[in-house]
């Protein structure tokens, strides 16, 4: 850095009088060449300072919710060399009112209204930045389980209209306020089915089987 310094100052000196207009565009060409140079070997010009201290991270991946009496509850992988996160949510999909900073990879969401349907998405920090958005994640947050039957319902037409992520959120939110709903745990085995989730769709498979007096159920059923 300090060599690149003495030899840039060397060379503007060459500019110093009158010049000829060769000698003049012979310098200046020699000039541009040497910045060239330098900034191909200055770590801001090559991304290298960023990799010393961090550079724009990566979002968060893998975000995953659990519905918790306090709210909702996230967590994500941690991301090496961050220095916060920032948690955003909202009840509009992409259009989020409220954010929550944190040290940790995870958060807990509290004061949601009951029985919304809820988009998070979270940001990364480093010493020169925040991240993009992390992929967006939706939750239906209640703690009435009365209205079960409602959220069950919501599902199924979601399903039918192809909005798989939201019916995954409300027959979600169905289990969640009652987990000996067998028809919630089909309908969302077919749900994972739909976004190519086999594993997640074998498991709520069985619990329905399971609810069901472990009597089989289709795995093609059609939607009601």
């Amino acid at each position: 850095m300090q060599l690149f310094g003495m030899l840039l100052g060397r060379i503007s000196g060459l500019f110093k009088g009158r010049r000829t207009l060769p000698e003049n565009r012979i310098r200046r060409q020699l000039f541009v060449l040497l910045l060239l140079v330098g900034c191909f070997l200055l770590p801001s010009c090559t991304g290298s300072e960023r990799g010393k201290t961090g550079g724009i991270l990566s979002p968060p991946k893998n975000i995953q919710h659990t519905l918790v009496p306090a709210g909702v509850k996230l967590t994500w992988e941690e991301i090496p060399g961050a220095l916060q996160y920032t948690v955003f949510w909202g009840t509009e999909r992409q259009e989020y009112r409220y954010l929550l900073h944190t040290a940790q990879n995870s958060a807990v969401i509290t004061g949601l209204q009951p029985g919304n349907l809820y988009a998070f998405a979270v940001t990364t920090w480093s010493p020169v930045g925040e991240s993009e958005y992390s992929a967006e994640s939706v939750v239906v947050y209640d703690n009435e389980p009365r209205r079960a039957v409602a959220h069950l319902a919501t599902g199924q037409s979601l399903l039918r209209r192809g909005f798989f992520e939201d019916a995954l959120a409300y027959l979600s939110a169905s289990i969640w306020l009652d987990p000996a709903g067998t028809e919630a745990y089909r309908m969302r085995a077919l749900v994972n089915e739909k976004m190519n989730r086999p594993e997640y769709a074998r498991r709520d498979y069985a619990m329905a089987e399971k609810l069901f007096n472990g009597k089989p159920l289709s795995l093609r059923r059609p939607v009601p």
